[in-house]
């Protein structure tokens, strides 16, 4: 605690020098108030302070009893400066006032403190003085001083941080003028006469400055202290009301006479808001007359002067219109609020009966949060409107503040005024009834928690097993008021895909033991396997959509969709799968044939849904599209059988028996074994060509295989080979006849 004697000083030294002066010194007022100050530097107690603000109040009181020029001139200071003292002196006795409230709150706090921590020691002996069992209205009543023990902590660690920063801030003042009042004292040491008297009043008012900083810091300082120990305080009190709290809540059974009482003050408030609805209703109706006939009289007034006060009048009457239809609409919204109080009770009587399933908390806890959202947002639109409506109201107080403001137009104003002071009575209202269904609604939500907190093992496994069968149902959409649940979904393709699997198995057997071992043609086989498997598929949907009773205009939509993909990007993938269904039908080809398509000659291998493997003597796959063998030219080599004519060409050299080479070119074909004998090999003189006789041996082969061709062709041209070798007969190649004029002789020319 600061010294006294630096608070009371200031008095005591203008005292002094008041004294000192011959007018005043018949008062004898210094020596009084110096003994004073002097006490209470030394005692520093409630009693010397007091005595202190007392001294100050006389030194004020006898300045002010002088005419402010005349106590100039006796002073040697102008009257702005006696004004200004005066007014430090109220200051500084505002400072010491303020520190003996400060001394007298702090011991109050001490007292508080032993009693509330006697009392919490009392409870935790003998527990609650209301006898078990309890109930939610006594349980609300502890929950609200624990809201409030929270609220005000709160508000303390806000104040403490303020006031920390607020005592920082002074006491740099401090720092600055007790510098000041250190500098002046040494130059009143050596001043003259006149200007020691300028400089001991400029030091009188230095030491008022330090002295009320002095004051101010120490009664902020009691401050802190006062709030340190109310949040000592207070957190006693919140471990106090949560054990309570605690306790109560383990004994709290069903109690249907404070169920019936809770909705009975539930229905009363809610008949008072409708019988509260009736009046306004009444009372607007002569609103809205009045607010008429403002209005056809403002449409009446042509002059100027008496058209602003109807225009007064007029936004008077329309405030006051549009104050009734906010009353009567928050009046409505007021009543919903009263039915959502009434279900919290009941869905917290509820839980404290125990008829509640985990399920079901789920649900209430949802919907206890949502409303607690709502009620939020709701809370922050209100707060928006009574800002607004505040900010209105100062607007028509600066009219009504206006100078030249005629009485009928201020009369105007004034009504306008207490229509809007009546709107913001309203919405105080109904903000406190928006303020107690969000504690209601925070509550069932905190109790639902503890219930869901407190499930047993049990409770759970059958919880995550409701939630489950929850997502199991969960309905995806509806047709025919038929629901198709994720269940269903699941189900079906569970089916579809077993299904497929199986016919799959089932059909490839059928396939492999009985179709390929038929007298049917691989080709046909593989169609009637293909026809099989789809109509299996079609059969294993539509037996899955019947087992989940799935109705097939579930997937109608999809007819809209498919046809909207066949006109734009499903075209070419229509027309392949089309085409190989004809393909299949027309069978233009076969499984196994030797087909040559843009010049590449392959074996087709299977003919698919969209198109056709064909494999090449290099062992390449191609995929052909089937709508090529439709649209295109395409050769097969092997559609109505395997047999083909092959032709090969030789040529002799000129002079060779050409009788003699027809007849071994068709022993060297009959020769070679995969050369059909029927129809019998022949030979086509076909050219007397430039460099050979020219001769095609034609012959008959079948084959199954790309390559096979070729590979007879090899043998047929070995045997040819060796056959012409044995008989002499000499193949041609390609020559030229040189022929040189000799009738004249060469001219041979050597240049070096």
């Amino acid at each position: 605690m600061i010294a006294i004697k630096q608070l009371q000083t200031v008095c005591y030294i203008l005292l002094i020098s008041l004294w000192m002066h011959p007018v005043f010194a018949e008062r004898g007022l210094a020596q009084e108030t110096g003994v004073r100050e002097t006490q209470a530097t030394r005692s520093g107690n409630a009693e010397d302070i007091t005595g202190a603000i007392q001294s100050i109040n006389e030194t004020i009181t006898f300045l002010m009893t002088r005419q402010s020029d005349q106590a100039a001139t006796e002073l040697g200071v102008t009257a702005a400066e006696i004004e200004k003292r005066l007014i430090d002196l109220s200051v500084l006795k505002s400072a010491y006032e303020r520190l003996l409230n400060s001394h007298s709150a702090l011991d109050k706090m001490e007292q508080d403190k032993r009693s509330i921590k006697e009392n919490y020691e009392k409870f935790r002996v003998k527990g609650v003085q209301e006898k078990p069992p309890y109930t939610l209205t006594l349980l609300d009543s502890v929950m609200e001083d624990f809201s409030t023990a929270e609220r005000n902590l709160n508000n303390f660690d806000l104040s403490l941080e303020l006031l920390r920063q607020e005592v920082s801030d002074d006491n740099e003042r401090l720092k600055t003028a007790q510098k000041e009042l250190r500098k002046n004292e040494e130059m009143l040491v050596d001043a003259g006469r006149e200007e020691k008297k300028r400089l001991q009043w400029k030091v009188e008012g230095l030491n008022i400055q330090s002295s009320r900083l002095q004051a101010t810091l120490q009664a902020k300082e009691n401050e802190i202290e006062r709030y340190e120990q109310e949040k000592d305080t207070t957190e006693i009190q919140i471990a106090w009301f949560k054990e309570k709290s605690d306790l109560i809540r383990s004994k709290i059974t069903y109690n249907d006479d404070d169920l019936k009482h809770q909705m009975a003050t539930m229905q009363q408030k809610k008949a008072d808001i409708l019988k509260e609805k009736q009046r306004l209703y009444q009372e607007q109706k002569i609103v809205e007359e009045k607010w008429i006939k403002a209005q056809q009289d403002f449409e009446k007034t042509h002059h100027e002067g008496q058209k602003a006060v109807a225009e007064a009048y007029l936004g008077a009457r329309d405030e006051w219109r549009r104050t009734y239809q906010v009353a009567l609409e928050l009046n409505e919204r007021a009543a919903l609020l009263m039915d959502q109080q009434l279900i919290a009770w009941q869905n917290r009587y509820k839980l404290v009966n125990g008829k509640v399933s985990s399920e079901e908390l789920e649900d209430m806890k949802r919907a206890a949060d949502k409303n607690v959202e709502i009620l939020g947002q709701t809370l922050k639109i209100q707060q928006s409107y009574l800002a607004g409506i505040q900010q209105r109201m100062s607007s028509i107080d600066l009219k009504l503040g206006e100078d030249g403001v005629s009485a009928s137009f201020r009369r105007h104003l004034s009504v306008q005024l207490d229509a809007m002071r009546k709107h913001l009575e309203r919405r105080l209202e109904y903000q406190t009834v928006i303020l107690a269904t969000d504690q209601i609604e925070r509550r069932l939500f905190s109790e639902i928690e503890n219930n869901l907190g407190q499930l047993t093992i049990e409770d759970r496994i059958t919880d995550i097993k409701d939630n489950i069968v929850e997502f199991w149902n969960i309905e995806i959409w509806t047709v025919d008021n038929q629901p198709v649940t994720l269940k269903k979904a699941v189900t079906a393709l569970v089916i579809l895909l077993l299904g497929v699997a199986l016919s799959k198995f089932f059909l490839s057997m059928i396939y492999s033991r009985f179709l390929l071992k038929s007298q049917f043609q691989e080709t046909t086989a593989s169609a009637v396997h293909k026809v099989l498997s789809y109509s299996a598929y079609l059969l294993i949907f539509l037996l899955a959509l019947r087992m989940v009773n799935i109705p097939l205009t579930a997937f109608a939509f999809l007819g809209g969709a498919v046809a909207i993909g066949i006109g734009f990007g499903a075209q070419n993938l229509i027309n392949n799968f089309i085409s190989g269904f004809m393909i299949l039908g027309e069978r233009p080809i076969n499984i196994g044939d030797l087909i040559e398509v843009d010049g590449v000659l392959g074996m087709v291998e299977e003919v698919g849904t969209r198109c056709t493997r064909v494999r090449t003597g290099e062992n390449i796959h191609i995929l052909v599209p089937n709508s090529t063998f439709l649209e295109q030219k395409i050769t097969n080599w092997t559609l109505s059988n395997k047999k083909i004519r092959v032709n090969i060409t030789v040529g002799v050299a000129y002079g060779s028996p050409v009788e003699q080479v027809r007849e071994t070119l068709i022993r060297a074909a009959q020769e070679v074994p995969l050369v059909l004998a029927n129809p019998e090999p022949f030979v086509i003189f076909d050219d007397f060509g430039d460099n050979a006789l020219v001769f095609n041996l034609y012959f008959w082969v079948e084959i199954s295989r790309v390559i096979q061709r070729r590979q007879i062709e090899s043998d047929v041209r070995f045997k040819i080979d060796a056959l012409f070798a044995q008989e002499g007969i000499v193949i041609a190649f390609p020559q030229r006849d040189v022929h040189l004029d000799t009738s004249n002789p060469l001219k041979i020319t050597l240049d070096q």
